[in-house]
């Protein structure tokens, strides 16, 4: 069994207890796992959301730019936090865990290429089930770190 949750803290909101006016940290985790994405000789590793409601993968534009990849056709998508224009693209993927790597294969993905409004879904890597979850068995456990 592959253990792929990789906890990451981020820190939500600071609260005051009105009793004490102690400071109190919030945080919540989300499951990432690194990626290695590559187009020819060119490659970069970065985290990217595990999104089990997602039906597609995205990456940043900046991350196809680096890569040098060929943006197909415009696409509508739509997410929780709207409707929105993208690219179709094509990427070769890895899992990165520890020393291992394990391979994805040639992913479709879609590139964000405007602003949501409120959002900046542009700077997101989001890992959806496509590709992923068909190559593994995926356990989300809330309660360990």
């Amino acid at each position: 069994m592959i253990e792929l949750y990789q906890s990451t803290s981020l820190r939500l909101s600071s609260l005051f207890n009105s009793a004490n006016q102690e400071k109190k940290e919030i945080f919540t985790h989300r499951p990432r796992v690194e990626i290695r994405l590559s187009n020819g000789q060119q490659n970069i590793k970065l985290p990217m959301l595990v999104d089990s409601g997602a039906d597609i993968t995205l990456i940043p534009l900046e991350v196809a730019e680096i890569l040098g990849l060929e943006l197909g056709k415009e696409i509508r998508s739509t997410s929780a936090s709207g409707t929105f224009v993208t690219r179709e693209t094509k990427v070769k993927a890895q899992l990165l865990k520890g020393v291992k790597s394990y391979d994805l294969g040639l992913m479709d993905v879609r590139v964000p290429i405007d602003k949501i409004e409120g959002s900046n879904l542009q700077t997101y890597a989001l890992l959806g089930r496509s590709h992923f979850f068909m190559k593994f068995d995926i356990t989300f456990r809330e309660n360990t770190l």
